[in-house]
Formats: C-alpha cells, structure tokens, sequence
C-alpha cells in the first residue's frame, strides 16, 4: 500500500506544472474525500473477507461503471469507444470468471487454502 502512495506522490510531483494550495473550503472538500475514502476502503476489506472474492471483484467492477455515468452526469466527461469497449471486456471477463468459478467449485489444491483448512 506504501509503494502506491509514494509513487502516486512522485508522479504528481513529476507531471504537475504548477501546485495551487487548496483555499477556504477546499481543505473541507478534500478533508471529505478522505474521510469517505477510508470509510469506503474498510467496507471494501470486511467484502472480500466475509463473501467471495470473485464476487466481490465483480461488484467492484460495477463502480467503474458508476464512476463514469457521475463524470458524464455531473462534469460533462464522455468515453472513447476503445474505453467503453475496454470497460465492457472486463465486465464480461468477470461474469465469466465468476460463473467458471461457480461450476468448478472452490479450489482444494494451493499452500494457502491447505492452511486455511488446518
């Protein structure tokens, strides 16, 4: 988790022209989305911890979905169709992945389901 952080931080650094410092009601703003953030990044664990993975990553694809109608709702954003063809790739790549799951059933073989079990 630590690596992700402090890449993303270079790379802002890197690739940002000119930082403003964030004013007045912008900190509330920013100070929010963290707050949900971390909120949303507990919820997200307790689902992968009390259901199944491969159904939990589903559903997590469906916010990607979600995402992108709000940007297109509230700021106007629209999605080329390599994007949305891109999007729909791995949508259909999960359900199948979630139904091939479903038919074979839970894996017994692996180091860590064998530790799991004991």
């Amino acid at each position: 988790m630590a690596y992700f952080l402090i890449t993303g931080m270079i790379a802002g650094l890197v690739t940002t022209d000119g930082f403003v410092m964030p004013q007045g009601q912008e900190w509330l703003i920013i100070t929010a989305i963290g707050g949900i953030t971390v909120v949303a990044q507990f919820f997200l664990t307790g689902a992968f911890v009390t259901t199944n993975a491969v159904v939990a990553q589903f559903l997590q694809y469906v916010g990607v979905f979600i995402s992108s109608f709000y940007g297109f709702l509230f700021f106007g954003e629209s999605l080329s169709i390599e994007t949305v063809g891109a999007g729909i790739a791995m949508f259909v790549a999960s359900v199948m992945l979630a139904r091939l799951k479903e038919q074979n059933g839970p894996i017994r073989e692996g180091k860590v389901i064998e530790e799991k079990t004991k």
